[in-house]
């Protein structure tokens, strides 16, 4: 997605590119060329994973490798770096630090796709080189070791995927990636400066992971009015009934998982409310009211997810006729 292969042209009514991916991925996978391991319920299809048959993957990365496409490298295997400052999509599984790649990494102005894997920056800092990172348009940074994010990875006008989840420290700035669709960051991150976390102008993102929204509730909400919305909810407000309220009214969110949020009571059940939700996660939120007299109504609903303390009452009925 994030590399354009995927045609807007293709969209179907009320789909958004993620869906469009997912019919993508299908014929592969009905020729036999890719391995797709699905969670599969009436009305609602979630890809768990996808690889390639080792065969197709070897075929792929020489051909990607030859093109200047693709190249993977393993630093603990003795991957070579010769195509580093030219190749337009990068994967580095590595452990330590690499100064010399670090440089070279930095001088790459041509790389669209950049995935890292156990890998420490010198200084734990990205490269200096990263502004003329123009044609960026996925960073992940996996279980790397970084320290802040620097307040320049702002200026990449087409990063649309950004991965994030072990950086401490990000600059507020990221409501400047008009671009990004998909975000995942760390749930107890700090912000540079102290000062809260902007959303409002992301008017193209789709999904949000692990997101802190204690202090940014308006710019969440404003969020929730796109097209289509999956969010993963961090909150330590000792009443969140009101919040919870808030996102469940919105009916482009399809996927809510809410963690360390108490909600005393769930909204009643109206037809504007919990329109499209598929997927509820709800996670210590300490329910004092049994919650299925509400969520056996939710007419879109198929997974339902209850963990650590979500309910505090003394009985939970699950009627026969709930759940249609």
């Amino acid at each position: 997605m994030a590399e354009g292969m995927i045609s807007s042209e293709d969209k179907g009514k009320g789909e958004s590119l993620r869906d469009v991916a997912e019919r993508y991925l299908f014929e592969p996978e009905n020729r036999c060329m890719v391995q797709v391991e699905i969670d599969e319920l009436p009305l609602y299809k979630r890809f768990k994973s996808c690889r390639l048959h080792d065969m197709i993957r070897d075929l792929c990365l020489s051909k990607g490798k030859r093109k200047g496409f693709l190249e993977v490298m393993d630093r603990e295997m003795g991957g070579g770096d010769s195509a580093i400052c030219k190749t337009n999509r990068l994967a580095i599984h590595a452990v330590g630090v690499d100064n010399d790649l670090s440089q070279r990494i930095g001088e790459n102005k041509n790389i669209r796709s950049f995935v890292f894997k156990g890998y420490q920056f010198e200084n734990w800092k990205l490269p200096k080189g990263i502004a003329k990172w123009e044609l960026l348009k996925l960073l992940s940074l996996e279980n790397s070791i970084v320290k802040e994010l620097p307040p320049s990875i702002c200026k990449l006008p087409c990063l649309q995927t950004l991965n994030v989840k072990n950086i401490m420290r990000l600059p507020n700035c990221i409501y400047k990636m008009k671009r990004l669709r998909h975000l995942f960051m760390k749930d107890d991150h700090e912000r540079v400066g102290g000062e809260k976390l902007k959303f409002e102008g992301l008017n193209e993102l789709e999904m949000v992971d692990d997101i802190w929204v204690g202090d940014v509730v308006d710019d969440i909400t404003h969020l929730l009015k796109l097209p289509k919305m999956d969010m993963d909810v961090n909150t330590n407000r000792e009443d969140g009934s009101t919040l919870f309220r808030r996102f469940v009214m919105y009916h482009s969110l399809h996927y809510l998982r809410i963690t360390h949020c108490r909600v005393s009571k769930l909204p009643t059940y109206e037809v504007q409310l919990y329109q499209n939700m598929i997927e509820l996660q709800l996670v210590g939120t300490r329910i004092e009211e049994d919650p299925m007299k509400i969520l056996e109504k939710l007419p879109m609903l198929r997974v339902l997810g209850l963990w650590s303390n979500p309910y505090v009452g003394r009985e939970m009925v699950c009627r026969a006729t709930g759940f249609p």
